[in-house]
């Protein structure tokens, strides 16, 4: 980028002009630092907020989520969504805690070996932590650059994600470079481009003419802002279905642990299954584990997308008198209270808060 110099110093004047006040950068350290970028992956500012703050102030340091236990750890992570990046910060933590005696390492390399961290996260806590020049790229910073340069390849590239890297990284010595020196160019650096791809540069109608680069910005000068950056195809939608049943017996309600291996795992989750084209609705599964789907009532459907899947899950609700046989894997009769107490996956925490108070405990199910 032959003018990186002239974009490093309208970026940082612009930032240090219009940056969002949020909580995570007053607190300059690592620790902070680290929780934010990890909370901030696939989840929109507005709403990790509110969970840094009550994180921070359960896990004020690196030793108290260290000696915290994972069910806890999940349990603070809970409508987060995935939940791997929570079982990764515990991990860390405690790495850190046993080879650098608590104390978050500032080297590049030490951070790219701990458990979830990758060179993004790295960079982003080297340069705003320690005020190294290390680049970071993500989405919104995608987008800035790939408009600030005209290009139009698409970005799943390899050549093209790899040439952004060093765009990003020219841009942050530059910022390192500096006079007088600053003690927070690199980290403001990269934070602009992250506030610019936040506010300014949206997907779609960016804000143009607020914008501090537009003058450089090639896209803008070749009317092909809507054009860049160039995703590539989209993956497929993938519609699926499931059946989820709330039973209770003696104020007691049936869950189970997922797998701490698989998706979501170690979260807990009413039983539900998917269904098939043959068995649309379910009820041949029902049937072989005794149970009869037209006694049971409907308590509503919910919709929830991972990734690209559209998923409608229907639930149904019973009240149950005799010895059930019907016993998932993993699974234990627990009362509310203790429900409340347990980390579960979005949509089961909606089924629980939204659709259990709906349940008519006044109709039983012999089984």
């Amino acid at each position: 980028m032959p003018n990186s110099a002239t974009i490093v110093k309208h970026l940082l004047r612009w930032y240090r002009a219009e940056a969002r006040d949020l909580p995570w950068r007053r607190a300059v350290g690592p620790y902070g630092v680290w929780i934010s970028e990890i909370m901030l992956q696939q989840t929109q500012v507005k709403t990790v907020i509110p969970y840094w703050s009550r994180w921070m102030e359960r896990f004020p340091n690196l030793s108290s989520l260290a000696v915290a236990s994972e069910s806890e750890v999940l349990k603070h992570w809970e409508g987060l969504g995935y939940y791997s990046r929570a079982r990764n910060l515990h991990r860390a933590a405690k790495v850190i805690q046993a080879d650098w005696k608590g104390r978050f390492p500032r080297s590049y390399e030490a951070m790219l070996s701990l458990p979830g961290i990758g060179r993004y996260t790295a960079g982003a806590i080297a340069s705003i932590a320690f005020n190294q020049p290390r680049p970071i790229v993500d989405g919104n910073v995608t987008r800035v650059l790939t408009r600030l340069d005209g290009i139009r390849e698409s970005v799943r590239e390899r050549r093209v994600n790899e040439g952004l890297w060093t765009v990003a990284e020219e841009l942050v010595r530059a910022a390192g470079r500096t006079r007088p020196a600053e003690d927070r160019a690199c980290g403001d650096l990269n934070q602009s481009l992250m506030e610019l791809g936040a506010m300014v540069c949206l997907p779609r109608a960016p804000h143009c003419m607020l914008c501090p680069v537009r003058r450089s910005c090639v896209a803008r000068r070749e009317g092909a802002v809507v054009a860049i950056p160039n995703l590539g195809p989209r993956r497929a939608v993938v519609v699926r279905s499931f059946v989820a049943l709330v039973l209770v017996k003696g104020g007691r309600y049936l869950v189970s642990q997922r797998d701490k291996g698989g998706v979501n795992g170690g979260l807990w989750e009413f039983p539900n299954w998917e269904t098939d084209r043959e068995d649309s609705e379910g009820r041949d599964r029902l049937a072989r584990e005794g149970l009869d789907w037209d006694q049971f009532q409907s308590l509503g459907t919910l919709k929830h997308s991972i990734t690209h899947n559209r998923i409608t899950l229907q639930v149904l609700g019973g009240s149950l008198r005799g010895s059930c046989c019907f016993r998932p894997k993993n699974s234990k009769w627990l009362r509310l209270d203790e429900l409340e107490n347990r980390a579960f996956t979005a949509v089961d925490r909606k089924i629980l808060r939204r659709l259990v108070p709906k349940l008519d405990r006044s109709v039983w199910i012999d089984v």
